[in-house]
């Protein structure tokens, strides 16, 4: 199934290492992308175009450290299956009116109070950003990947890769101002 991403790679130890880790964790990275998109064949769609994109950028992927070159690769698929995710399943997005009188008055005031922001609460929030967002904030974070590298892996600008997150880091802040404040 990833012959053709095999077949960019020009040096054969690369191949080698990458058929081996397809090979050794096909279950896993079909589960992910099954979770996602819930269709054979879209998974198995979203396991090669994520293996393309490796291919496709083997500097980045090779200077990821060894033992972290999985996790990269599933990070890869779980985006990829976002994608076609959405892309079979466009939503139009529709205004509804908003009282927020109604939840303040519903909600105890020592419970407002309290309240902060959850880790989960922050994940959700995350969640929201744009697919190439949270996947350079990961790349940053997770693997304290460079700006370039970042830009090659999504093919997009390195000035855009560092704007997406900084910006991204600067939403959870306030965010997670908000959540303390309120």
């Amino acid at each position: 199934m990833i012959s053709a991403a095999l077949a960019v790679l020009e040096r054969e130890e690369q191949r080698n290492e990458l058929s081996e880790i397809y090979e050794n964790n096909i279950s896993s990275f079909y589960n992910i992308a099954f979770q996602h998109l819930h269709n054979k064949q879209d998974a198995e769609d979203a396991i090669q175009d994520a293996f393309l994109s490796v291919a496709g950028n083997p500097d980045t992927f090779f200077a990821v450290p060894q033992k972290d070159r999985i996790k990269y690769i599933k990070a890869i698929i779980r985006n990829t299956s976002c994608k076609i995710w959405n892309k079979k399943h466009a939503t139009t997005e529709c205004e509804v009116e908003f009282d927020e009188q109604l939840i303040e008055d519903s909600i105890p005031l020592d419970e407002r109070i309290v309240s902060e922001c959850s880790c989960e609460d922050i994940y959700r929030f995350i969640d929201t950003f744009p697919d190439t967002t949270k996947t350079a904030i990961y790349f940053r974070i997770h693997f304290d990947m460079k700006y370039s590298d970042i830009a090659k892996t999504l093919n997009i600008s390195e000035n855009a890769a560092k704007k997406r997150v900084e910006r991204a880091i600067t939403k959870i802040k306030k965010y997670m101002e908000g959540c303390a404040n309120e």
